[in-house]
């Protein structure tokens, strides 16, 4: 399975109700209010969701927001591997997954590190 690739919503993952405006991240907005616990348990369902191994998420980490809005997230996975996920700021909060591996490989950065 390739690393790099669109996802299911993250919205329809962790419930959340979209705005009709997009000022800010919605899904983004709905992970930073969770506890770590609720959202270990979110990021690890939607890779699962996606066809990766992330039995059980041991970590999470915000690395930052670009310029358009789109969060980045990093998960750590017991048993699976690390993860950047890219919320993007549309309505629907598209995800994107990069393996931690692979960012670094392509010199895209380092995961678990405040951009």
């Amino acid at each position: 399975m390739a690393d790099f690739r669109l996802m299911i919503p993250l919205a329809a993952t962790v419930l959340i109700a979209c705005a009709p405006a997009f000022a800010e991240n919605v899904a983004h907005e709905g992970l930073q209010a969770m506890s770590e616990a609720q959202r270990k348990d979110a990021l690890a369902r939607l890779l699962r969701a996606s066809g990766e191994n992330c039995p059980v998420a041991s970590r999470t980490f915000y690395q930052g927001s670009d310029s358009n809005g789109n969060a980045f997230w990093n998960v750590a996975c017991l048993g699976g591997k690390n993860w950047s996920i890219q919320i993007a700021n549309d309505k629907n909060g598209s995800t994107r997954l990069l393996s931690c591996d692979m960012l670094a490989a392509v010199n895209g950065g380092v995961c678990f590190k405040k951009f």
